[in-house]
């Protein structure tokens, strides 16, 4: 079971922090949340990954889709604190490239800034 909090610091960021198991039942439910903060016009998300003990490639997939969509609206999605858990899981998939990966929360702030002063 996967138990993930998110929180916007001032820098209009939202950071998500994922704790657990990232299964297909608890997926679906964080999948419906991550749509909800898009629907609500978030834009830019930093995935927290230090704490998942568990994903799989139907996850990963999952993640795939929350990306696409931000990236649809012009946002950004980056992952923090990969575990090599994640990190194998997605050099095996071949999805590495598709995701900034950032060694900490703050360093994937910092790139999402960058990121939407330089289209300012």
């Amino acid at each position: 079971m996967i138990d993930f909090s998110y929180d916007e610091p001032s820098s209009g960021i939202t950071v998500v922090q994922l704790r657990g198991q990232l299964d297909e039942p608890s997926f679906e439910y964080f999948s419906e949340c991550m749509e909800s903060l898009v629907d609500a016009g978030v834009q830019a998300i930093v995935i927290d990954c230090r704490q998942i003990r568990f994903m799989s490639s139907l996850e990963l997939g999952g993640l795939m889709k929350v990306r696409k969509r931000v990236k649809a609206a012009g946002g950004r999605v980056c992952l923090a604190h990969v575990n090599s858990l994640v990190a194998e899981l997605l050099a095996i998939t071949g999805l590495r490239n598709f995701f900034s990966i950032q060694p900490s929360t703050e360093a994937a702030v910092r790139v999402i800034e960058r990121t939407m002063l330089a289209a300012v």
